[in-house]
């Protein structure tokens, strides 16, 4: 324990056999309660507010309104203005006549357009696999230097250990013997 009375939980772990898991589980997760998870919030879509509405109704759950298609159609009545119905189909027309053009465009330019994006985002997959790669290779060798570092300090531990034990019985045997003489020279005195 330290001074606040926190538990201090230190072991070797490619040496300690012993480890109480518990006592580690309660200690991390009495950490990851000291720890901030706290996402910076920010207004998404701040400066388009249809995106926002959008967007609050989607984390709500709330159905969206598809298109409205009520322009599109060419419904008349008796007491219908002619003219504005041709003019709706006029720009019906045009929309379409604009559509065509631009699946026109995409049929022919699309495709290079595509490769390209596709052949730029491997690429970019490559570069982050290979700094993936870099860094675990550089956790891996960081683990195997720790491994390394504990085994050998396993080896210095046991010799101290080794070399305590071996003090302590000659401390205990000049005990003994000196307890021995004294109760020599007491009796003989």
């Amino acid at each position: 324990m330290d001074e606040n009375g926190d538990i201090l939980f230190d072991s070797l772990p490619y040496l300690d056999q012993d480890l109480d898991l518990d006592l580690a589980e309660q200690l991390i997760q009495k950490e990851m309660g000291h720890v901030s998870h706290k996402v910076n919030d920010f207004d998404l879509f701040a400066s388009n507010p249809v995106l926002r509405d959008a967007l609050d109704q989607a984390s709500k759950n709330i159905k969206i309104n598809g298109i409205d298609t009520s322009r599109f159609r060419l419904e008349a009545s008796a007491d219908d203005d002619y003219k504005a119905l041709v003019q709706n189909a006029k720009s019906q027309l045009e929309y379409q006549e604009n559509r065509s053009l631009n699946l026109d465009l995409v049929s022919k330019f699309g495709n290079n357009a595509w490769k390209i994006y596709n052949y730029q985002l491997d690429e970019m997959v490559k570069s982050e696999q290979s700094k993936i790669d870099a860094l675990q290779a550089q956790i891996g060798q960081v683990n195997r230097d720790r491994k390394q570092d504990q085994l050998q300090a396993k080896k210095t531990l046991d010799s101290l250990k080794l070399k305590q034990d071996e003090l302590v019985s000659r401390i205990i045997q000049v005990r003994l013997a000196n307890d021995q003489l004294e109760k020599e020279l007491g009796l003989s005195s």
